[in-house]
């Protein structure tokens, strides 16, 4: 109930507001923009976003990079491609196993599971 009684003034506030404001817009005289003065600033804006002044500084950089690797592509054919090649690089790195892990054409095989061999790289010598 306080409630209520509390946001009774803050709604009559509001509901006067915009009765005002309904009021003042309402008694203003409606002004026609002159036709030459609407196609010279739809030119200007086509002309300052054709030069590229309405891009970002990022965008700017990444479509120089995105040119670099790609001309004329959108963003997301470099970006979807290197996610790719990823994605099988890191495939291909876990499952293909080494050359030293792999049998000579001649030895026999022995039965051994992965983790009960040596590492065939060592990051702390190679370090």
């Amino acid at each position: 109930m306080t409630e209520e009684n509390a946001n009774g003034p803050l709604q009559a506030d509001a509901q006067s507001d915009a009765e005002f404001v309904g009021r003042v817009l309402s008694s203003l005289p409606s002004v026609a923009v002159p036709s030459a003065l609407e196609a010279s600033i739809l030119a200007g804006f086509d002309r300052a976003a054709a030069a590229g002044l309405y891009r970002s500084w990022l965008a700017r950089r990444s479509q120089g990079m995105r040119d670099a690797v790609w001309p004329g592509a959108p963003m997301w054919k470099p970006a979807v491609v290197f996610a790719l090649s990823l994605i099988v690089g890191l495939v291909a790195g876990a499952v293909v196993p080494s050359s030293d892990v792999l049998p000579a054409a001649g030895a026999v095989q022995s039965q051994s599971l992965a983790y009960d061999t040596t590492p065939a790289l060592d990051l702390a010598k190679d370090l």
